[in-house]
């Protein structure tokens, strides 16, 4: 098992603040109106000014990208359904300010605006049929992209040099002096 202490981490939102998770969806799609699309009711998705959410009955991831990451989550209320799309967005909706980050040698990390990544998997608590919590169970830190942090340290305490460390993150790169 790895050592490294975002290698799993848990976030737990005991009771979703609905009106906290409307503001956030807001202020997305301000910042990036073509990323948060709202459901009409021919079951089309259009781009405009997400309105309220109601009673939370379902969050679900529904795309992964190759990597595994999440790509999209979809929101169901009561009162509308809202798609998020990329991994920036959609940790920043799940993340509602209140709560922290455990990570897998159980310290805790106050988290205000992301989750640590994108590499997560969500279940719901539910009661009547809606969701009144919900459980984010995820690894690693940052975007996924490129070189892990952790993960070049580990390889160079293994005795990898640079150049072996390189080219396992970036395949098919080659290191040259250039004069």
């Amino acid at each position: 098992e790895c050592q490294e202490a975002w290698y799993r981490w848990r976030y737990e939102v005991a009771q979703v603040d609905v009106e906290e998770m409307e503001q956030r969806l807001a202020q997305r799609y301000t910042a990036a109106p073509g990323f948060i699309l709202t459901k009409g009711e021919d079951d089309t998705w259009e781009s405009r000014q997400p309105g309220p959410i109601g009673t939370l009955q379902e969050i679900s991831i529904t795309e992964r990208n190759a990597g595994g990451n999440a790509a999209e989550l979809v929101i169901v209320g009561s009162e509308g359904t809202y798609a998020v799309r990329t991994e920036y967005n959609i940790r920043y909706i799940l993340n509602n300010g209140s709560y922290s980050i455990v990570r897998r040698d159980g310290t805790e990390v106050a988290s205000k605006t992301l989750l640590p990544s994108a590499f997560f998997m969500v279940t719901t608590g539910k009661e009547d049929g809606n969701v009144i919590g919900y459980t984010v169970v995820g690894g690693g830190y940052g975007h996924g992209i490129g070189m892990s942090q952790n993960g070049a340290r580990n390889m160079a305490q293994a005795g990898l040099t640079e150049e072996e460390i390189l080219t396992f993150f970036y395949e098919g790169s080659r290191i040259e002096t250039i004069y």
